[in-house]
């Protein structure tokens, strides 16, 4: 027991003293190289180096003394957990898609519509899981699907335009079938947008209202360009709010603008952005949001006042100078709205 809690401290020791020296070359203009390096250390480096040395520890005490190390043991199974939690967190869970599904009961609505929420594609390197994505999106028949933008982020920008095209085919398939609307993301180019809008049959609409008719329910879709979506104070919403008694639904990428829109009549608010923190500490909640919202409404549905409120917590991931997709507790996801007639009667 003794020997256990011993290589316990001494691993324990041997990280803290890694990653004090790593933080003290830390880069606050270079943050996400940062941290891409800081989680190598921590999930590949460190493991395979002590992994290693206990090995070859214990192939030496046991030519020597001819028996095997019990203190060396517990080497091998942090550094095979540390393997494990790596393969976990950059492997599985940024591509086990998750479905959220919801029903909201309104007296706007006047027959069964289905619209699917979507954001944060930002995909860096379009292949086998987006597909799966969108085939899943085509198979679930929405009546109506919203995407809070971020459509991609390649890992060579070099790419950027073959990309685009690429994720552009992606919606066309969507676009045959069913009305498709998108905004602005942090990470978009307005002009390569006006590209894939014609490109993919996409409306984007960035500070723009459309009134549409989906089955017999009047709809009014406002849509906010990035900048305006991270504004807390928003009176572009205000001033558009009160137009008419349409189920109205507002959608920007960052979910800022939710403080204050649910003051108004709006009836569904969409976000995205956050990520839902992408990497979640049990207890404490999500690492960064990137927002000015709560992190309990940092992802996922709410409901505030009289508004309906998803913040999504994205397809993809993070992919800022390049680094390789995390995620931790926080898998990807769509969501799926079911609205309702009111007095509406299976």
């Amino acid at each position: 027991m003794k020997k256990s809690a011993l290589s316990v401290f001494i691993m324990i020791t041997i990280f803290l003293t890694a990653n004090g020296i790593r933080f003290f070359f830390f880069r606050p203009d270079e943050m996400f190289i940062d941290i891409e390096e800081t989680y190598l250390l921590n999930m590949v480096y460190l493991p395979a180096i002590i992994g290693i040395a206990a090995l070859v520890l214990l192939i030496i005490v046991f030519i020597v003394k001819r028996r095997i190390s019990i203190l060396l043991l517990p080497f091998f199974v942090i550094s095979l957990s540390l393997f494990f939690l790596y393969a976990y967190t950059s492997i599985i869970e940024p591509s086990w898609l998750k479905i959220y599904k919801y029903e909201i009961r309104s007296d706007k609505i006047n027959d069964r519509i289905t619209i699917i929420h979507v954001s944060d594609i930002q995909s860096g390197r379009l292949g086998n899981y987006e597909e799966k994505v969108f085939k899943t999106i085509y198979d679930l028949s929405p009546d109506l699907i919203i995407n809070t933008g971020d459509l991609i982020q390649p890992f060579n920008p070099g790419d950027y335009k073959s990309e685009m095209e690429k994720i552009s085919l992606l919606f066309k398939q969507l676009t045959s079938k069913y009305k498709v609307y998108n905004v602005s993301g942090n990470i978009d180019s307005e002009l390569e947008l006006i590209r894939f809008d014609k490109l993919s049959g996409v409306k984007t609409l960035n500070n723009s209202v459309n009134n549409i008719k989906i089955k017999d329910t009047n709809m009014t879709l406002l849509g906010l360009s990035w900048p305006v979506s991270t504004n807390v104070n928003n009176e572009w919403i205000k001033d558009r709010a009160y137009r008419n008694n349409n189920f109205k639904i507002i959608f920007g990428h960052s979910p800022n603008y939710m403080l204050t829109a649910t003051d108004h009549p709006i009836d569904l608010a969409l976000a995205g952005h956050t990520h839902g923190g992408q990497i979640i500490i049990p207890f404490y909640g999500p690492l960064l949001t990137f927002s000015k919202v709560p992190k309990s409404l940092a992802k996922g549905y709410h409901k505030i006042n009289n508004t309906h409120i998803n913040v999504s917590s994205g397809v993809g991931a993070e992919h800022a100078a390049g680094i390789r997709s995390i995620r931790l507790f926080c898998r990807p996801s769509i969501t799926v709205f079911t609205l309702i007639p009111e007095f509406y009667r299976e």
